[in-house]
């Protein structure tokens, strides 16, 4: 089957970029072609072998014009984009234009079977209407953002209720989530598939996550609690520093992320909490780092307070390198985190609950093992790259 994809590749990390190199990777495993049309090229870009590579450009509005001259089908595209989006969205109809035109050359190359587009926006508007005019079976994945954050549905409403309207069949990486998008309105088929995790990129030499840690100083003789997660005060990091002003055992916490506006809060609020110096953050480290310290941590923390949260890949990264998750209840983390089998949960934004679940966890040896094995057969089991290219290929054989 020759499939295309429209979606993009890490540079070198990212969550639904990710998502899209390993299906990539394991659909030609599997013996199909896939022609890989990445939205946001750059150079660094990670690209799995085997895929028919092509970058988008993003065509400016005089080219557009000589296109409408040389190829009058774009005048029907034109209308049906200012139809679904108004006069208003010109950079909106200007991408999907461009994207029209890059299937159009990507299809006189090579025959397209379907056509898989990643995230129910733009993108996914311009590969819908290529797949209608040429009769080439379209599906999307919605990774969860577009539909269940309030804010995003409220900006892209239009665009996004045209998509669900108009698509007989959705794929979501959790229950969560498609119910979410029948909330929204669509009423098609709608097929579960999760996110997955390659298990060989957490493992790593004991020798070296110890060097890493060693060099950054990470105590041997104290309980490591790591949060991973963006410095955001919906990520719940926070709640994370109140648990650890809670415990009553020695610890060292590791707070890793993105700083989106929250690092200093977060510094502030360790020196408030008098727990400055049992606490390190960090941000921008490099992958192989942070693979070291999701080895090194005794115990991983997603206190996420985010009513959308759409999956928690992290959560699985943590399984992957045998270290328990403690997770918020809320959203789609139930799904991912199984309360009291992977790991345990416990109310958003109580921080007195998270510390006594984290004391829990330190002081019950069989408790702790439980999840660590019932973690790794879960990852094993239902969150493998190779179980998840073939049910997405179902579904392809389903809207064929």
């Amino acid at each position: 089957m020759n499939i295309c994809i429209i979606g993009s590749l890490p540079k070198p990390y990212g969550g639904v970029s990710t998502h899209c190199y390993y299906l990539t990777k394991e659909l030609i495993n599997l013996g199909n072609e896939v022609l890989f049309l990445d939205t946001k090229p750059n150079k660094d870009k990670k690209i799995p072998e085997g895929p028919q590579y092509f970058a988008f450009h993003q065509h400016n509005i005089f080219n557009l014009f000589i296109y409408f001259l040389i190829k009058p089908v774009l005048w029907k595209f034109l209308f049906q984009l200012i139809g679904t989006l108004g006069l208003s969205r010109v950079k909106n109809i200007q991408f999907a234009l461009s994207l029209i035109l890059s299937l159009g050359k990507i299809s006189e190359k090579r025959n397209i079977d379907v056509i898989h587009s990643h995230h129910a926006s733009i993108r996914s508007l311009g590969g819908f209407l290529f797949s209608l005019h040429h009769c080439i079976p379209f599906v999307i994945t919605a990774h969860g953002a577009e539909v269940t954050l309030e804010k995003n549905w409220q900006k892209e409403k239009r665009l996004i209720s045209y998509l669900l309207k108009k698509n007989t069949h959705i794929v979501t990486v959790s229950n969560f989530t498609g119910d979410m998008l029948k909330k929204r309105g669509f009423q098609g088929k709608l097929s579960v598939i999760p996110n997955g995790i390659d298990t060989s990129e957490f493992e790593m030499d004991e020798k070296e996550v110890i060097t890493i840690g060693n060099r950054y100083q990470v105590p041997e003789d104290k309980k490591r609690i790591l949060y991973l997660s963006s410095f955001k005060d919906w990520k719940g990091p926070d709640v994370f520093l109140k648990s650890l002003a809670l415990l009553d055992q020695p610890f060292h916490g590791i707070m890793i992320g993105n700083d989106l506006g929250y690092l200093e809060t977060c510094k502030s609020l360790a020196k408030e909490l008098d727990i400055a110096d049992k606490v390190n953050l960090y941000t921008d480290l490099p992958f192989k780092d942070i693979v070291a310290f999701y080895r090194l941590a005794d115990v991983f923390v997603f206190p996420t307070k985010l009513p959308s949260e759409g999956f928690g890949i992290v959560a699985l990264e943590a399984m992957a390198s045998n270290t328990p998750v403690i997770a918020s209840r809320i959203a789609a983390i139930p799904e991912v985190v199984r309360d009291g089998f992977t790991g345990l949960l416990f109310e958003p934004g109580n921080s007195n609950e998270l510390a006594n679940k984290i004391n829990q966890l330190l002081s019950d040896t069989g408790l702790y093992r439980k999840l660590q094995e019932n973690g790794i057969r879960e990852i094993r089991s239902s969150y493998n790259w190779q179980t998840i290219a073939e049910q997405t290929l179902n579904v392809y054989q389903k809207i064929k």
